[in-house]
């Protein structure tokens, strides 16, 4: 069901945040808002399940400006509970629809950042080569530091199929992050340090590793080392 979001006008500028809201008295007290000048308090605010659902923002013509569908599954699953915790974007110029462009926000903000960039955030640079990985060192313990590995990718032309598989320092396959998906001339990947079964890895060097086939028919592989640590 759509709702307005303002029935006036408001000018949201470059690099401002803007928490909509059913109710404002409620986002202060959950969590730690820096600016109460963030939050707007919508008249007809939608409900959302906290299992799952689909969040729609559109224009006033009605066309999809964006949309996200979410599932507590997509939640850091080493969270004792999922109430009351933030699923927030790793970075906005990254599809909605990539579950593995959502994380927990971190316990250390208050598991939300209401008004200001969230805490899962990771700014994307120029890869500066086919394939970067960092941190080097990451730590998926949800505590906001270093939490997700992001693998970059930057490529010389478009057209190129690309799988992306997790192996331990053994060989043994722990995770299929990428599956012969059809990618852009550069982009993002993240690892959150889960195995298949969405359990946390143990500690330990990890390679990340790319084959890339292009419509000529060339087969590219590109291997990358990162450590799990406490």
């Amino acid at each position: 069901i759509l709702k307005p979001v303002s029935g006036g006008c408001r000018l949201l500028l470059p690099g401002e945040y803007l928490v909509l809201t059913g109710d404002v008295s409620g986002v202060n007290h959950y969590f730690n808002v820096k600016d109460d000048g963030c939050l707007m308090e919508m008249e007809s605010c939608p409900a959302y399940n906290n299992d799952e659902g689909m969040v729609l923002l559109v224009d006033k013509e009605g066309a999809i400006v964006d949309k996200a569908y979410y599932h507590e599954d997509m939640h850091f699953p080493l969270l004792n509970s999922f109430e009351g915790i933030s699923l927030e974007r790793i970075h906005y110029d990254r599809p909605s629809h990539d579950p593995e462009n959502w994380h927990s926000a971190s316990e250390f903000f208050g598991f939300g950042t209401p008004g200001y960039e969230n805490s899962q955030f990771v700014d994307e640079i120029d890869a500066g080569g086919p394939m970067v990985v960092e941190p080097d060192l990451f730590s998926p313990d949800g505590d906001g530091n270093n939490d997700i590995v992001n693998i970059r990718y930057s490529f010389d032309r478009p057209g190129n199929m690309v799988t992306v598989i997790v192996y331990d320092s053994y060989g043994v396959k722990v995770r299929v992050l990428v599956n012969n998906d059809l990618a852009g001339t550069s982009g993002t990947w993240s690892w959150g340090g889960l195995n298949e079964a969405g359990e946390r890895v143990l500690e330990g060097i990890y390679i990340i590793y790319m084959e890339l086939f292009d419509l000529t028919g060339r087969l590219k592989h590109y291997k990358k080392l990162c450590a799990v640590v406490s």
